[in-house]
């Protein structure tokens, strides 16, 4: 399948570990593959303004794609970017929409946001009642393989390390 006329754009941004900036790589690597040419434009960048008119005067883009609804709030004049030019925001958020509020409600009618959880697309649909689409897409993984170690276990000098998190576990289930 080729789409050599087509291109996606994604939107590279800030996160709290960082850990969004490497899923946009393997996107654009996975979406390469499907055979869009990608362009990715970071929003930390001095020069992301410049870039991504460059790219919208050189390319066909058939949808932009970002982590958490990052550059949602880009216009052209008082209209969103994305209504202005009749192309899709495809918002893939990896936090409850709750955090996105703002962002959510920025008014971008040409807009898809998806959830990792059920729940979460709940409370889209219950609280935030904008006219886009709202969608259901569980989490993925990267598709390389992580090394997490190259040290033996009598090289570490910890023991155990617990991943945890400050959510408490025992409000994790609850209803929204």
């Amino acid at each position: 399948m080729s789409h050599q006329n087509k291109t996606i754009v994604l939107y590279n941004g800030q996160s709290q570990y960082g850990v969004l900036r490497y899923f946009i790589q393997d996107l654009a690597a996975s979406f390469q593959q499907l055979g869009f040419e990608v362009k990715i434009i970071d929003l930390l960048a001095s020069s992301w303004i410049a870039e991504l008119e460059r790219v919208l005067k050189e390319k066909d883009v058939f949808f932009f794609f970002s982590m958490n609804a990052m550059g949602i709030d880009i216009k052209v004049g008082d209209q969103s970017l994305y209504d202005h030019l009749n192309i899709p925001l495809f918002a893939f958020l990896v936090d409850h929409p709750m955090y996105h509020i703002n962002r959510l409600n920025q008014g971008v009618k040409n807009l898809i946001v998806s959830t990792v959880d059920q729940t979460h697309l709940s409370f889209l649909r219950t609280f935030l009642n904008g006219v886009y689409s709202k969608v259901f897409i569980p989490h993925g993984s990267s598709y390389h393989e992580v090394s997490v170690s190259s040290k033996t276990i009598e090289e570490r000098k910890i023991d155990i390390l617990f991943v945890g998190t400050f959510t408490n576990p025992y409000r994790c289930n609850e209803e929204v």
